[in-house]
């Protein structure tokens, strides 16, 4: 008999391969659903929610327990959802340590397997940490944030700059440590700093904006389009950081 998915769930679910891929922030909750149909009436019934393997939750005919001590108190079902054949399961708080591989069992039936991600999406910074006549050097940073991402400093044309990354010691082994990426920078621009974790199917951005060698000479030496630029970025750069 084939599980199905029950599309009411508000969370996001990828089905591949016969897998079922969640993913999840740290902190919140997550539910992971398993059905035999809701014609099936599961409340007579035992499943076994594992994780790698290892108990996880235990359902024997209306007794339940969370086997595991990692999941004791975070782990229950949905009572009321028996009769209909659902098996769902609600973990509560989630943690890093929560990643892995979940399997739904039913004796006599399929597995039900998932594959969950959980991560602390990540928050890029952007900040000016020099300035000189001809240059300037922009720093993003990420702290916290697990799967470790990738990040990049790109232009307003959408090039990708050069740029040298620095990841921070950390003492705490369940706090990810610090990621800074630093470019030089020789023009005038809206630079973005672009953060992207594949894990999480999680991207973001921060951006800034650079003032370099607005000289005003003699008026009939000023490059009109040259003011006038430095005038638009000084001016979009103090908004941005009003805001």
């Amino acid at each position: 008999m084939t599980f199905h998915v029950n599309v009411q769930i508000q969370t996001c679910f990828y089905l591949s391969k016969g897998f079922i891929r969640v993913v999840a922030r740290v902190g919140e909750d997550v539910v992971l659903p398993c059905s035999l149909g809701p014609e099936v009436d599961i409340e007579p019934a035992l499943f076994d929610w594992t994780k790698d393997q290892q108990d996880v939750f235990l359902y024997n005919a209306g007794t339940y327990q969370s086997v595991d001590s990692q999941f004791q108190g975070r782990v229950s079902h949905f009572p009321d959802k028996l009769k209909n054949g659902n098996a769902s399961i609600l973990i509560r708080n989630i943690t890093l340590s929560d990643s892995g591989n979940y399997s739904c069992y039913f004796p006599l039936y399929e597995v039900y397997i998932f594959i969950m991600f959980a991560g602390i999406f990540a928050k890029p910074h952007v900040m000016i940490l020099n300035i000189t006549k001809d240059r300037v050097l922009l720093q993003c940073e990420v702290r916290g944030a697990f799967p470790k991402p990738q990040i990049s400093w790109i232009d307003s044309n959408g090039t990708i700059l050069p740029a040298k990354e620095k990841l921070e010691d950390s003492d705490d082994l369940h706090y990810p440590p610090a990621l800074t990426l630093q470019t030089n920078v020789t023009k005038p621009d809206i630079f973005r700093c672009r953060v992207t974790q594949q894990e999480l199917n999680h991207t973001t951005e921060a951006q800034i904006s650079t003032l370099i060698s607005c000289k005003f000479g003699p008026p009939d030496v000023i490059s009109v389009f040259t003011l006038l630029m430095c005038c638009y970025i000084l001016i979009l750069y103090t908004c941005i950081c009003l805001l």
